[in-house]
């Protein structure tokens, strides 16, 4: 028995993929309006950007009028701001923030800077000075040290009274303001004196000198005369002050004390 073709299947399946065809151009449309609109979004937003900064860094009222420093006080804001060489005029997004602080960092003094922009026309800069702790002699002449053996300047850049420790025989040849590459003899006078600094008993002392020789490094605090060796500062010191108090209940007038050993210690007439 046979069947015969009614075309129903057919017709089904020519309306069905006219349907799909119909779908995915719709969706290629939309996909493309959507491409489209995302262009025209960027190319709009990029105009926007390009048009803002452009006024941003032109107008004069972005220009910088007004620049506080904080954190000085050695080095006077005029000469903070002579070594800027911002010329006058300049917008405020167009300072090259980094280099101007390489500027002011290069003063002997400065060890530091940190600018930030304050809208619309401010730079704050923040300093960080360097502190002298020292004097060293070196051929007739008194130079000012921070911690970290820096050489700051002649003493005679220091307006006030301030005492000093003093430091004789460092070999400053060559040594240029503000380059931090101390001498190794310096380093270890350094070291001293941070170990003197840490022992509340020797604040007593108001004359603090140093002597460095080759193999070895003379302390002196007021009339006592104290060889230091080299290292092992702190135990040194804490050995002197229980030496000294010994000496001062038995009477002892002596003021030369030899501290290169530990474990021994040589009390000179």
């Amino acid at each position: 028995m046979g069947y015969k073709n009614t075309g129903v299947s057919t017709h089904y399946y020519k309306k069905n993929k006219a349907m799909t065809s119909d779908e995915e151009k719709r969706k290629s449309l939309y996909r493309l309006f959507r491409l489209s609109a995302t262009f025209v979004f960027v190319v709009a937003f990029a105009y926007l950007l390009v048009k803002g900064y452009d006024f941003i860094t032109t107008d004069e009222y972005f220009n910088v009028k007004n620049t506080r420093i904080i954190g000085n006080s050695f080095v006077s804001d005029n000469e903070l701001i002579s070594l800027m060489e911002l010329p006058e005029g300049t917008n405020i997004f167009k300072t090259g923030i980094y280099k101007l602080q390489e500027r002011m960092s290069s003063h002997p003094w400065i060890k530091g800077v940190l600018i930030k922009r304050e809208l619309p026309n401010s730079l704050l800069i923040s300093v960080d000075e360097r502190m002298p702790i020292a004097v060293a002699e070196y051929k007739g002449r008194k130079y000012l040290i921070d911690s970290d053996g820096v050489v700051l300047g002649r003493r005679e850049t220091l307006s006030d009274d301030r005492y000093f420790p003093v430091i004789r025989g460092v070999d400053f040849k060559g040594i240029r303001f503000g380059e931090e590459q101390p001498p190794e003899a310096l380093v270890e006078v350094l070291r001293l004196l941070d170990a003197i600094k840490k022992k509340k008993e020797l604040t007593q002392f108001e004359n603090i000198n140093i002597d460095v020789e080759r193999e070895r490094i003379v302390l002196r605090l007021d009339d006592y005369e104290i060889n230091m060796g080299r290292g092992d500062y702190e135990k040194k010191l804490h050995r002197f002050v229980e030496v000294r108090g010994d000496m001062i209940d038995r009477g002892l007038a002596s003021k030369k004390i030899d501290m290169r050993f530990l474990n021994k210690v040589v009390i000179k007439n």
